[in-house]
């Protein structure tokens, strides 16, 4: 009992620290003040995605096959360097250089975080622990998030240089924890597998089990709307004629929200335990996302924030529904399958933002994603029950 308390203290101390960066708050505003474009900004975002989708499913893979404990220690030592390469950044091809490191690094632990979590959990009969564990985990990251977004403006206001070197400094502190993980031998074992065979294999449980291949799809959908959301949160907060000094504020209030969201999913298991219960989380969030589009009034902020709340409270859900259903020795290259999924979803989804926006304005393309999630969770419903 003693090492499970400290294998699990020390996992929500790795989830605190490898979010405890101060850039996320200022990172877009570093880049303007190097003179890059809106458009060299969001091509940008674009290589970020895109840097995820090629090293997705090879680095989940490679865990698979591998030590997930060093594959999270270079994950980290990586996103250290990419915050690192932006120190000496005046041009778009360092920056773009950094979001390389960046995303390599987050593809380095998305998916294995979660699978060694599971097999952890599992070394100590608690499996069933895992829904609170993961969402306990996302809590105190969103705890960092906003603390490190409220802060960071302050920090970048004294000096931008402070900002990007203590960021970098507590990537490496989130390291220490990662050093006591125990990395679990799964009893199937996967080291003679061929590396593009687990991959194939893996495509192919997806396809075969059509309760893992709706999760995905929902994934794809629902979760990959709300992040791309959020890179788009300040356009509508400057649509609402909210002050900049108040948009760290709603930023910080979302995040603790959506956090306080997925410390309490755990608690809502037993509401959603039927197969077409998830939908009516996308359902709301698609209807409130509209809805805080409807007129330009803070009133609606509201709306908007809970679409965040909703989407992280969704995402522990099904992630606990795909560990439980997924074979062991695959379970971090589905899981990064399902990553890779969602970084390309995203990479469609900014670029359909900006061309409604373009052609139209940009409450547009706020109401087309609401719409996009409302049919989605619609659909989904009403094909289910046509096929009972």
């Amino acid at each position: 009992m003693k090492k499970y308390k400290r294998f699990v203290r020390n996992y929500y101390v790795y989830s605190f620290f490898k979010h405890f960066a101060f850039i996320y708050a200022v990172y877009i505003v570093l880049f303007r003040m190097a003179g890059l474009s809106v458009l060299e900004i969001s091509l940008l975002l674009a290589l970020w995605s895109g840097f995820v989708v090629l090293s997705e499913v090879p680095t989940g893979a490679l865990a698979d096959k591998w030590n997930r404990k060093y594959m999270l220690i270079i994950g980290m030592i990586s996103k250290t360097i990419g915050f690192g390469v932006w120190f000496f950044a005046r041009d778009f091809v360092l920056f773009a250089l950094g979001f390389l490191f960046w995303g390599v690094g987050s593809s380095f632990t998305s998916g294995t975080q979660e699978a060694l979590l599971f097999d952890n959990l599992k070394k100590f009969r608690k499996g069933k622990m895992y829904e609170k564990v993961t969402g306990n985990a996302k809590f105190y990251s969103g705890i960092a998030i906003g603390t490190s977004v409220f802060l960071g403006g302050i920090i970048a206001s004294l000096s931008f240089d402070l900002v990007i070197v203590l960021s970098s400094l507590f990537m490496l502190v989130s390291i220490i924890p990662i050093l006591s993980f125990h990395e679990f031998k799964a009893k199937t074992s996967t080291k003679e597998a061929k590396y593009f065979s687990l991959i194939r294999k893996s495509f192919r449980d997806a396809m075969k089990n059509r309760t893992l291949l709706r999760l995905i799809i929902y994934s794809l959908i629902m979760f990959s709307v709300i992040g791309t959301l959020d890179e788009y949160e300040q356009l509508y907060f400057n649509w609402l004629n909210l002050p900049i000094s108040f948009f760290g504020v709603v930023m910080v209030v979302i995040m603790f929200s959506s956090a306080l969201g997925s410390k309490m999913a755990y608690k809502f298991k037993e509401h959603f335990r039927k197969e077409n219960s998830i939908y009516l989380l996308s359902l709301l969030s698609g209807t409130f996302l509209i809805i805080a589009v409807s007129f330009n009034s803070l009133l609606l902020l509201p709306f908007f924030i809970l679409v965040f709340v909703l989407g992280s409270i969704g995402e522990v859900i099904v992630e606990s529904r795909l560990q439980r259903i997924i074979r062991t020795d695959r379970r971090a290259t589905l899981l990064s399958i399902n990553s890779l999924l969602g970084e390309l979803s995203a990479v469609f989804l900014t670029t359909g933002f900006g061309i409604v926006s373009q052609l139209s304005n940009l409450v547009w393309g706020f109401i087309t994603f609401g719409l996009l999630v409302v049919l989605f969770s619609i659909i989904s419903v009403l094909t289910t029950f046509s096929r009972k």
